[in-house]
């Protein structure tokens, strides 16, 4: 852009009454912002959610879907700003408007200038609450294996519960081969109860929970970074239970929770909102298996490692 045509322009945006970017000079620069807004209504599907917490950067995809998403707007205005701009020249210097190739390269200079602003929208986005399941890796693929001899727990995500609710691989397995009243634990007496009351073979311990995208992201990046020190902490009212991704089945999601569960961040296999299973496992999600309502999801994240 040409010396002369640049001063007028910035003439212009220092001048115009309500130009479309907020405009501060500094140094004697200007600069140029314009601050994106959400719409109450607005809010990402759980397909997409679970697309940017898949990626290897959950916070950086969820910039670049706004990014994506706003990027169409913001040639509009880029417009409207040139418009603006070629009018205020024309009125005030009698100009007979602007070539094409002058609208192109003033375009071109706006948009070098000009701050493009997501955090507010960001911040809608952040807030909005999602009904999700948190999947446990306790070493093995499976929660458990059918045999001959009953159920093999070594090592599984079940011992793994019993043992953050404070009971012993002993203890569970008594309870197992007792009888649903000479267990005395809820927990371990519901535990009993959900193995007897599967369809399938290969279930996974699942714990339902309500989270806003801010804590979601919170945990993925966690999980990624492979955390040995962080853990996420779920109320004790939470539903949980065991889930065969796959085949669409399980147990009846009657796993009773005797206190709060803190899950080290190592031991979380996926945090996905429900439609993220299907993307995940290529089988079925929570909802589609059980047709859950919405108290399901009841349970809520009462600590969370590093917030997002």
């Amino acid at each position: 852009m040409e010396q002369k045509l640049k001063d007028l322009v910035d003439e212009a945006i220092v001048n115009i009454n309500d130009f479309v970017f907020d405009v501060e000079q500094k140094d004697g620069k200007l600069e140029l912002k314009y601050s994106f807004y959400a719409d109450y209504r607005d809010r990402l599907e759980d397909s997409e959610v679970a697309d940017i917490l898949e990626a290897d950067d959950p916070g950086g995809a969820l910039h670049m879907y706004l990014d994506d998403s706003y990027y169409n707007y913001s040639r509009e205005i880029l417009s409207q700003a040139v418009d603006y701009i070629e009018e205020y020249i024309e009125n005030h210097y009698k100009d007979s408007g602007f070539s094409q190739e002058e609208r192109f390269e003033l375009w071109d200079y706006l948009d070098e200038l000009v701050e493009w602003d997501y955090e507010e929208a960001e911040e809608h986005y952040l807030q909005e609450e999602y009904k999700c399941e948190i999947t446990i890796d306790a070493s093995k693929k499976y929660t458990y294996h059918r045999n001959e001899g009953g159920y093999d727990l070594d090592l599984t995500a079940l011992e793994w519960l019993a043992e953050q609710q404070g009971y012993s691989k002993e203890e569970l397995n008594k309870a197992l081969s007792a009888s649903e009243e000479d267990a005395k634990s809820p927990l371990l007496r519901s535990i009993k109860s959900e193995l007897a009351n599967t369809t399938s073979d290969t279930n996974t311990l699942t714990i339902f929970v309500t989270m806003p995208l801010r804590e979601l992201i919170s945990v993925n990046e966690q999980v990624k970074r492979g955390s040995k020190d962080s853990e996420v902490t779920v109320s004790k009212n939470a539903v949980v239970g065991l889930i065969d991704f796959y085949e669409g089945a399980g147990g009846p999601l009657e796993i009773q929770l005797e206190k709060d569960l803190a899950i080290p961040v190592y031991n979380i296999a996926e945090c996905l909102p429900d439609a993220g299973f299907k993307i995940c496992y290529n089988g079925y999600t929570p909802d589609e298996i059980y047709g859950l309502c919405g108290s399901a999801w009841k349970g809520r994240i009462e600590e969370l490692p590093m917030p997002f």
